[in-house]
């Protein structure tokens, strides 16, 4: 493993995960703890520690398809493949703000809804040059499926939160 762009890539999405998560509503006891708690939301809302365990997981796999996007010989793919990472990773950063701070339920599902078109077109840029990155990437596109899903029922649920 080259170790400049493996520190780049795990540090970028450490960064966006952490501030991410020190936005979000995980702060227990928080203004933003008790918004979110007192929010109607659908019965498939899994529990907290489901996102305290899987945005981890994904973050690794993130990270490690930004690794392998920089580390591929130069062509117009590698640009693509970083560029959505990249961006990819500053939404990842965003969506916090906007969902929890500002509390922009309709803008967050936007959010969402383009983070997993990111991802599918990582998924998509890679899945005939590197499928160890697209393995990696895969699960993200799952879980950014069903977390717009996820936001966009709790926009519906509350339209005056928007």
């Amino acid at each position: 493993m080259r170790p400049f762009p493996a520190i780049i890539s795990f540090s970028a999405v450490a960064t966006s995960l952490g501030i991410g998560g020190w936005l979000g509503p995980a702060q227990q006891g928080s203004a933003t703890a008790k918004w979110y708690r007192d929010l109607d939301k659908p019965d498939l809302t899994p529990p907290p520690y489901v996102f305290a365990t899987i945005w981890p997981i994904l973050g690794l796999g993130l990270a490690f398809y930004g690794y392998r996007a920089m580390t591929d010989a130069p062509s117009c793919g590698k640009r693509t493949r970083i560029t959505l990472w990249a961006l990819l990773t500053s939404g990842i950063l965003a969506f916090p703000l906007v969902a929890f701070q500002w509390r922009r339920l309709q803008v967050a599902t936007g959010l969402a809804a383009a983070m997993a078109l990111l991802a599918s077109g990582g998924v998509a840029a890679s899945c005939r040059r590197d499928i160890k990155a697209t393995c990696a990437l895969a699960p993200m596109l799952l879980w950014l499926g069903f977390a717009t899903w996820l936001q966009f029922a709790i926009w519906q649920k509350n339209p005056d939160e928007s």
